[in-house]
């Protein structure tokens, strides 16, 4: 479903990364506060905190920020690769 995340996403060229997890993107978690997503990437030998987000579509778009346009949609071809 489209939301105001996935359109922001689209109008800065990123793509939102899937994965099979439990909240449905790549680097996004359930924290244990109730109703907030956790965004965490492991890059170049380190780990980089995010933030915290009121819904997971909102952290996913924090995480394809932080990778940037080409590595959000290189990441998100080998993710559906994966999928299959």
């Amino acid at each position: 479903p489209e939301t105001l995340a996935t359109r922001l996403a689209a109008a800065e060229g990123l793509t939102l990364v899937p994965a099979n997890n439990e909240v449905g993107y790549r680097g996004v978690s359930l924290h244990t506060s109730p109703g907030t997503f956790h965004v965490r990437k492991r890059k170049d030998g380190k780990n980089y905190e995010l933030g915290h987000f009121s819904s997971a579509a909102e952290a996913a778009l924090a995480y394809a920020r932080f990778l940037g346009p080409a590595e959000s949609a290189k990441e998100a071809a080998q993710s559906s690769r994966k999928r299959r």
